[in-house]
C-alpha cells in the first residue's frame, strides 16, 4: 500500500469517528489550524477556522499572524479566535467540539499556562458542553 493510500484511510476513519463521536446534527464542529511557516513570504493567512453548526450553516474566518510568531503562537491564536466566534454566535449550540491538531496548546490549557484563553473557555462552557 503506498503512503498516500494510508493518509486517505485515516483520514477517512478519523471523519468517521468525528461524525460518530459528535453528529454533526447535534454539535457545533469547530476546527482550527495555525501556521507560522513561511506565512510572510508565501502569503499565506496563518491562522484558520472553520465552525459547522448543527443548522448546517458555516462560519468561517482568517488572519494573517505577525512577524517572528511561533507555529504554537498561531495555534493558540487561531483557538482563542475560534471561542470567540463560539462565543459571539448568533447560532448558540448546547454541545461544541474543537479539532485542532496542537496537543502542545492543549496541554498548556490543562497546566493553566495560557490564562487569557483558559477564562475564554470558561466563557464558552458556561453556555455549553465543550470537549477539546
Amino acid at each position: 500500500m503506498s503512503r498516500e493510500h494510508d493518509d486517505n484511510t485515516k483520514q477517512t476513519q478519523t471523519l468517521a469517528m468525528i461524525c460518530e463521536q459528535y453528529p454533526p446534527e447535534a454539535w457545533t464542529n469547530v476546527y482550527t489550524d495555525g501556521s507560522a511557516t513561511n506565512v510572510i513570504q508565501d502569503g499565506g493567512t496563518g491562522i484558520g477556522i472553520v465552525i459547522y453548526l448543527p443548522s448546517g450553516s458555516t462560519e468561517a474566518a482568517s488572519a494573517a499572524t505577525r512577524r517572528n510568531y511561533s507555529n504554537y503562537k498561531a495555534d493558540s491564536e487561531a483557538l482563542m479566535m475560534a471561542i470567540s466566534l463560539a462565543v459571539d454566535s448568533q447560532q448558540n449550540s448546547i454541545m461544541a467540539v474543537f479539532l485542532t491538531d496542537v496537543l502542545s496548546v492543549l496541554q498548556a490549557l490543562t497546566n493553566n499556562t495560557l490564562p487569557d484563553l483558559t477564562k475564554n473557555l470558561q466563557l464558552l462552557t458556561d453556555k455549553c458542553r465543550v470537549p477539546l
